[in-house]
């Protein structure tokens, strides 16, 4: 899908009439249109989340590549955004692009700072190296997300989570 966005603001405190159209091309199968959600007014922002693991799978004392991205869909800005990463316990830090803001056994968090309307893609990679004791065939949750402190209507797209295997 995509997000869209139109200035109304010429006709603020006027009436208007808003209308959609599907067109149906002759050549093409039946044509498909999903509304999600109109909002008349302040465009909001709507940022997002993505975490990669490189690779998806390791074995006791192995390493994984992360690579957590965020960045804003929409042409509003963000303000205030923060960018978490959590892990089990059977996972160790080791390095990241960039030092996280906040570190913990389990969590990492970088403060992004305001993203511009559209902006971004902000992109930290961080290494972790799985316990010796990480049981074999267990699937460890990594949970990415993404917060800030503008308002947003949707945060469905806020959250990443990417397993690693263990062999």
């Amino acid at each position: 899908w995509t997000h869209e966005s139109f200035d109304l603001s010429p006709w603020k405190g006027k009436a208007i009439a808003l209308s959609l159209t599907l067109h149906q091309n002759s050549d093409r199968a039946v044509a498909v249109a999903y509304l999600d959600e109109i909002t008349i007014g302040s465009a909001q922002p709507d940022v997002w989340v993505s975490l990669l693991n490189t690779p998806a799978e390791a074995t006791p004392t192995g390493e994984v590549i992360h690579t957590l991205t965020c960045g804003n869909l929409s042409p509003a800005a963000a303000v205030g955004v923060w960018m978490t990463a959590t892990w089990p316990s059977e996972m160790e830090l080791n390095a990241a692009s960039f030092p996280p803001d906040v570190s913990t056994a389990t969590l990492a968090a970088w403060d992004v700072g305001d993203l511009a309307g559209s902006g971004g893609p902000v992109t930290v990679t961080f290494t972790t190296t799985l316990r010796a004791d990480a049981p074999q065939w267990a699937h460890l949750p990594l949970t990415a997300t993404v917060s800030t402190a503008s308002t947003e209507l949707e945060t469905m797209n806020n959250v990443s989570i990417a397993p690693v295997l263990v062999l």
